[in-house]
């Protein structure tokens, strides 16, 4: 029963990395091939491929070192670099779920069947948890993300506006839906301003919304400074771009 369960969660990890890369390479052949020709001239068009390349990249490049890290946030795997630089044993919990010894800010994950030092969230978009390993990649991916899909947001409107509100919505409606899809957007970024949030403070999503958690860790260091320490020495925080 347990391995049917595990086989679903892992179909359905694949099915929303999957879904992620046709939204991605979807919108950047509607724009590219289709409305921005319908809407600009061909040397316009020629500039915006330039840019879109480069935000397709930075998503795909983000998208796989998460996915290929993903594996790396594997507790057992650092327990093993601490006790080799400082020779003792951290705190620790048994997880019943790997049958083995894990530390106290680790979170067995049954959607990777695999336990996650610090871990964040699961995310079925990419299809693993974001972790110490991983997270630096996440969220690059998602600020390049909420860039692309404003500059797509704003191509498609142009065409709408040019060759579809005249003949079909009446009474200017597409100009009233523009500043609703705009505050949408801003509220989609609320996930990357949330990660930064919790970087910065030395926490989890986890962490920082279980009272009992946030109580006894007191975040990772004492400054944004310490903390930056912390994420170079471990994860070599840095965006890719």
């Amino acid at each position: 029963m347990r391995l049917k369960t595990w086989r679903a969660y892992e179909w359905a990890n694949i099915g929303g990395v999957v879904y992620t890369l046709l939204l991605i390479f979807g919108i950047y052949f509607l724009i590219l091939f289709y409305t921005c020709p319908a809407t600009y001239q061909p040397d316009y068009c020629t500039r915006a491929n330039c840019f879109a390349i480069v935000i397709i990249l930075e998503l795909l490049v983000n998208f796989l070192l998460f996915v290929i890290y993903s594996r790396r946030n594997d507790p057992q795997r650092w327990l093993q670099g601490v006790a080799v630089l400082t020779n003792v044993k951290g705190a620790g919990k048994y997880c019943l779920e790997c049958n083995r010894i894990a530390p106290l800010r680790s979170h067995h994950c049954r959607l990777c069947n695999m336990c996650v030092l610090r871990k964040d969230h699961h995310c079925f978009m990419t299809g693993a948890c974001v972790g110490i390993a991983n997270q630096r990649f996440f969220i690059v991916f998602v600020l390049w993300a909420s860039i692309g899909a404003a500059v797509g947001s704003f191509y498609l409107l142009m065409y709408l506006l040019r060759h579809v509100e005249s003949n079909i919505y009446p009474f200017g409606w597409l100009k009233l839906l523009a500043p609703v899809a705009v505050i949408r957007w801003i509220i989609s970024d609320e996930i990357f301003a949330n990660t930064m949030f919790y970087t910065l403070n030395g926490y989890t999503m986890y962490d920082y919304h279980t009272l009992s958690r946030r109580i006894e860790l007191h975040g990772d260091g004492e400054t944004y400074s310490e903390r930056r320490k912390i994420d170079n020495l471990y994860v070599g925080f840095y965006p890719l771009c």
